[in-house]
C-alpha cells in the first residue's frame, strides 16, 4: 500500500513521528496485557488504550501481517491522538468518507465499511457493493473497468462530480484487500476481554 491515495496531510502528529507517551485516558478499556498472549498485540494494546469494544476490533483488524507491515496501528494512534480522524480522497466526499471510517481513524479496516462507502456515496445495491467489494478485495483488475464505471455513475446520481470516482476507486482498491469482517473482530474482542476478567479473577 502507499499513502498516496490514503490521506492528503493531516493536523496534529506527522506520519513520521514516533508516538509520544501519554498518561491513560479518561474511559481507558483496561485488559491487563499480562492476559494477551501475543506479545506484538500486548504492546499494541498497551499504546493504543481502547476505550470500547470497537476499539479493540479495530486493533484485532490491523494486527495482521498487511497492515503491521505497512504500520496502519502507528498512524491510527497518532490519528487518535491529534483527535483526528478526517479522510483526504477528494474534497467533494471527504465529509461523507470520514463519517463512514469515523470508528476506525478514518482508516478503511473492516469489510463493512466497503460496502457502506458504495451504497451511501454511489448508491450501489447492497448484493453488488459486496460482490463489488470481493473483486477489490481479490484485486481483480479484470472487473476494474466497470466498477470504475459504476463509482462514476453512481456518483454523479447523487450530485458528486464525477472525477471523485478515480481517487475514491483507488482508495478502495488500495485498502480493501487488507480489510477484515468487523463482527468477526468484534468477537474477538469479546474474547480477549472476557479471558483478560477472567484470569484477572
Amino acid at each position: 500500500m502507499t499513502a498516496g491515495h490514503r490521506m492528503g496531510t493531516r493536523t496534529g502528529a506527522s506520519r513520521g513521528e514516533p508516538l509520544q507517551h501519554r498518561a491513560r485516558v479518561p474511559g481507558f478499556l483496561y485488559v491487563d496485557p499480562a492476559c494477551i498472549d501475543a506479545v506484538g498485540y500486548r504492546a499494541l494494546h498497551t499504546a493504543y488504550e481502547p476505550r470500547s469494544l470497537t476499539d479493540l476490533a479495530v486493533l484485532n483488524a490491523v494486527y495482521r501481517p498487511g497492515h503491521m507491515a505497512y504500520g496502519t496501528p502507528e498512524r491510527i494512534m497518532q490519528w487518535r491522538l491529534a483527535d483526528d480522524a478526517s479522510v483526504m480522497v477528494h474534497p467533494a466526499i471527504d465529509a461523507a468518507l470520514t463519517d463512514l471510517l469515523r470508528e476506525s481513524w478514518g482508516v478503511l479496516v473492516f469489510n463493512e465499511r466497503v460496502a457502506a462507502i458504495l451504497v451511501h456515496l454511489a448508491g450501489v445495491v447492497p448484493a453488488h457493493a459486496e460482490w463489488m467489494r470481493r473483486s477489490m478485495a481479490r484485486n481483480r483488475h479484470a472487473d476494474a473497468d466497470g466498477i470504475f464505471a459504476t463509482l462514476s455513475a453512481g456518483l454523479a446520481e447523487r450530485g458528486f462530480p464525477t472525477d471523485a470516482a478515480l481517487p475514491l476507486g483507488s482508495f478502495l482498491y488500495e485498502w480493501t484487500p487488507y480489510a477484515f469482517a468487523r463482527e468477526h473482530c468484534l468477537s474477538e474482542a469479546r474474547r480477549v476481554l472476557a479471558d483478560a476478567r477472567h484470569l484477572a479473577g
